[in-house]
């Protein structure tokens, strides 16, 4: 027989799960992912087919506010079902683990409505710094900027190549949108916008999981 005090030293010993890679990821959280991404999608087409106009009006706020809400929901869910992809275990029920990543996900999403009126040229480079931030704050640690840092000095090159990428993605969304408002209009133009850019999410934020787990050298969260 063995004594608790054993059972729990073979827990301890136990590795963590092993980490998959970016594309088996993003395939195996599709129990997260799918319904996000096409939530978010349907929200945003059933928004844009009351053909909102942009004036100071209640009505007009509670749109925005709608849509800016489910934007928060998708990155939130994302994120989360992202790191547990990446750790391979893609389960839904650790969601709610670490509330704290619903904060930084509103912090970081205000920060990004900030640059783009303020310097929309500078919009990528709030994207790429959300990116970096969300994996350790969906992963629990208290101090997900130091988290950042570190990443970025274990792996520079990694992380200029993670930076560069979501750049590169950001631009061919504006030319994706560009495109998709000549040929399609209305709420089935908001819809497949809507979809690609919550596919680039999920993408973006598998990457910079895989990033992070690289950073901390385990699947455990550094204390």
């Amino acid at each position: 027989m063995t004594t608790p005090n054993a059972n729990s030293a073979a827990a301890k010993a136990a590795p963590p799960a092993p980490r998959v890679g970016l594309w088996r990821a993003a395939l195996s959280g599709w129990r997260v992912f799918l319904p996000a991404v096409g939530l978010n999608a349907g929200i945003q087409a059933l928004l844009v087919s009351a053909d909102p106009v942009p004036l100071m009006s209640w009505h007009f706020g509670l749109l925005a506010a709608g849509s800016a809400v489910s934007v928060w929901l998708l990155v939130w869910l994302s994120s989360c079902g992202a790191l547990a992809a990446i750790d391979g275990h893609p389960r839904t029920p650790g969601l709610l683990a670490h509330p704290a990543v619903v904060a930084w996900v509103i912090g970081l999403g205000l920060l990004a409505v900030a640059v783009a009126v303020l310097a929309w040229w500078a919009a990528p480079l709030a994207l790429v710094l959300g990116a970096l931030v969300l994996p350790p704050a969906a992963d629990g640690n208290r101090h997900p900027l130091a988290a950042v840092v570190r990443t970025v000095r274990r792996h520079p090159g990694r992380t200029a190549v993670f930076a560069i990428g979501v750049v590169l993605l950001t631009v061919a969304s504006w030319i994706v949108e560009l495109l998709l408002g000549f040929f399609v209009t209305g709420p089935a133009a908001s819809a497949a916008t809507w979809l690609w850019l919550g596919g680039l999410v999920v993408l973006a934020l598998c990457w910079s999981c895989s990033l992070y787990r690289r950073g901390t050298g385990s699947g455990l969260a550094p204390a």
